[in-house]
């Protein structure tokens, strides 16, 4: 039981010298969440049929912090702790997605909400942030304790994002938010608020990220958590507290060796491209035309980089990247063309094909050959109807004998090994 318990005091903390007998034991707060709950459900159901979703979501916040001081005051002086629901003790996370769903139900209401509107989004996304801090206090876990905080942050603020837009909860088409076009109160400083916090969000996650690192502790968070982390920013983040993220989040890639992160955050890069489009400002200046084709030169360059240093799992996570980016960049660029989809398929063809050649990895090759494939079926159905030139189809024709003269060579020198394979 003391090993037990030692194990339990390095992840939750210790109630003192009683630690042994009751640190398994938790204070209940029966009628604190009832009374929350209760509160929340009337927030909420006024909210749908009045409209007054900013009102109810302060009142809601307020009353219910009020519960939760109350419940931990009463688990201090039992010297309890509080159970906890994903990290995050439980009266605060049935606080969060109360306050969630009185805001859905405030921009769902039966009566008419504008959508250049968000001062409902003010205030849930401070009620969230104060209830993510208040979970903090006094806690001797923090490297446990923050992790759980800021999951919860991005899920609340992304859960709603997605479920209002979806619900036709007169909202803003995702990635096409200007934040500085509309009032101060109701559309920038809503908006920028969040995005001010997001940043702050993706600075404290890598902070942890850091001080895991340095004191050499074990990773709390596999690469699909830190990928799932990237993916909810890009919901909400109107472009900076994006990029912000895929920088660091690729960064700790490095770090802990995930290629699969890496994989994850390069094409999200477009998706911030597409954000920062919508800002007024931007098209005055014109730097981000030149994005995408960067950004998959870079996947390019990544794969080939890592074929020659022979690291195989971050091939093939680049190369997948390169399998996404290649086509819709060239769709970007030049989507009235068909031959710039074909060309960049063959292109990431001889790409595939090389990597399984040098690497002696059958996969690859056979998804080089169905790439060939793809693109040749795509540009037998474009001179069907007429859409390519002679131009077009000299190049698909060039970029084909290229792809067949390198594989041809590479089999031929690396017959042997092959053989063996």
């Amino acid at each position: 039981m003391a090993e037990k318990q030692k194990k339990r005091r390095h992840r939750s903390g210790s109630i003192g010298q009683h630690d042994l007998i009751a640190g398994d034991i938790h204070h209940r707060p029966v009628i604190v969440l009832t009374f929350v709950i209760g509160l929340l459900a009337g927030t909420t159901w006024w909210s749908f049929f009045s409209g007054q979703g900013e009102a109810m979501l302060a009142i809601g916040g307020v009353m219910s912090l009020l519960f939760i001081g109350l419940s931990r005051w009463r688990a201090g002086t039992l010297n309890l702790r509080l159970p906890d629901i994903a990290g995050i003790e439980a009266p605060i996370a049935w606080t969060m997605l109360g306050l969630a769903i009185t805001y859905l139900a405030g921009r769902l209401s039966l009566t008419y909400v504008a959508t250049d509107d968000q001062l409902s989004l003010l205030i849930l996304v401070l009620a969230v942030t104060i209830l993510a801090g208040f979970s903090l206090l006094e806690r001797d876990d923090l490297p446990i304790r923050i992790p759980s905080a800021i999951e919860w942050i991005l899920f609340i603020l992304a859960g709603t994002r997605v479920i209002t837009f979806l619900l036709g909860g007169r909202m803003p088409t995702p990635l096409r938010v200007d934040p500085l076009d509309g009032d101060l109160l109701l559309w920038i400083l809503p908006w920028g608020l969040q995005e001010l916090i997001l940043v702050g969000v993706v600075l404290a996650w890598d902070w942890i990220e850091s001080q895991r690192l340095q004191r050499d502790l074990p990773d709390h968070r596999s690469a699909g958590g830190r990928a799932l982390i990237v993916v909810l920013v890009a919901l909400i983040s109107l472009g900076p507290a994006l990029l912000l993220a895929i920088g660091l989040a690729l960064r700790r890639a490095i770090d802990w060796d995930q290629p699969a992160l890496g994989m994850v955050s390069l094409p999200l890069i477009l998706v911030a491209w597409v954000a920062l489009e919508s800002w007024s400002i931007i098209p005055s200046v014109g730097i981000l035309d030149v994005v995408p084709v960067v950004v998959a030169l870079t996947a390019v360059a990544l794969v080939i980089f890592s074929v020659a240093k022979v690291r195989l799992h971050w091939t093939t996570a680049w190369l997948w990247d390169a399998q996404i980016l290649l086509p819709i960049v060239a769709l970007i660029a030049l989507g009235e063309h068909s031959s710039a989809l074909v060309i960049s398929i063959l292109a990431f063809s001889l790409m595939a094909w090389v990597s399984g050649v040098l690497q002696h990895r059958r996969g690859w090759r056979i998804i080089g050959a169905l790439n060939l494939l793809s693109a040749w079926l795509i540009a037998i159905f474009s001179l069907q109807s007429g859409r390519f030139d002679p131009v077009s189809a000299l190049a698909m024709l060039v970029a084909t004998g290229i792809l067949l003269g390198v594989v041809t060579w590479l089999n031929q020198a690396y017959e042997a090994e092959l053989a063996a394979d």
